[in-house]
């Protein structure tokens, strides 16, 4: 970022996106890369009740992010905004308004990319599972990236969940979450060549799944895997400004 001030949009279909607000207010505070700096959360909910996975899949997904980002993009002139959504990052590049704004508009795929090809750089031989909303595994951004950067698809399984962001947004440390997350994990695992099941790794590709993590963390325990990790780029995406 080369301007002295700034205002910064951060957005999400949800409350996911507020712990990538927190981490880039501390690290404003901290580190002063900017003179001046005004955050602002945008809450891009598709409307009350639902979300954008409930509507499939196609151009009414679109055409609702597109006005969301129109809506975002208009606070106090916005020079940057942070789509801390997977489910909306994936769909980006098919706004109008982020083809018009290609500079503005920065999704958390690129962090999310970069923290699972970091973990295999120190850890070549440990496997993954990739959870996310069934918007962001059926997108197959994150599979393509992956077998693009040269890692085979024995290493890596995706995991489509369709319910687990509405349970944490009721609360995370409810029972019903790290079942839902070990039942999860029991049923990817096998996925995975035998060889890379000794360190396996979890990358959380919804940014609401981070106020989950210590439930992450039992379900690797719960099924057998004392080597895991729990991966999240909810922090490391404000790099991208900075």
């Amino acid at each position: 970022m080369q301007t002295s001030s700034a205002t910064i949009v951060v957005t999400d279909s949800g409350l996911g996106g507020l712990s990538t607000a927190a981490h880039l207010v501390h690290r404003l505070r901290e580190e002063k890369p900017l003179s001046q700096a005004r955050v602002i959360y945008f809450n891009a909910h598709a409307a009350s009740g639902f979300g954008y996975n409930e509507l499939g899949a196609g151009p009414r997904q679109i055409q609702l992010f597109d006005r969301a980002l129109e809506a975002a993009g208009r606070q106090d002139s916005a020079d940057h905004i942070l789509v801390a959504c997977n489910t909306l990052s994936v769909l980006i590049d098919q706004t109008p308004y982020a083809q018009s704004h290609p500079t503005q508009v920065v999704g958390i795929v690129d962090a999310g990319v970069e923290a699972m090809l970091a973990y295999w750089e120190r850890y070549p031989d440990a496997g993954l599972l990739i959870f996310g909303t069934p918007t962001t595994i059926g997108s197959g951004v994150y599979q393509r990236r992956l077998l693009a950067a040269g890692i085979s698809e024995e290493q890596f399984h995706p995991i489509a969940c369709p319910v687990l962001h509405g349970l944490i947004e009721r609360g995370p440390d409810e029972e019903v979450i790290y079942r839902t997350i070990r039942e999860h994990i029991g049923k990817g695992l096998p996925h995975l060549n035998a060889a890379f099941r000794e360190r396996v790794g979890v990358s959380l590709n919804c940014t609401h799944y981070g106020y989950a993590k210590p439930a992450f963390q039992e379900g690797l325990q719960q099924n057998g895997i004392s080597l895991g990790k729990v991966i999240s780029p909810n922090a490391s995406m404000v790099s991208f400004l900075f």
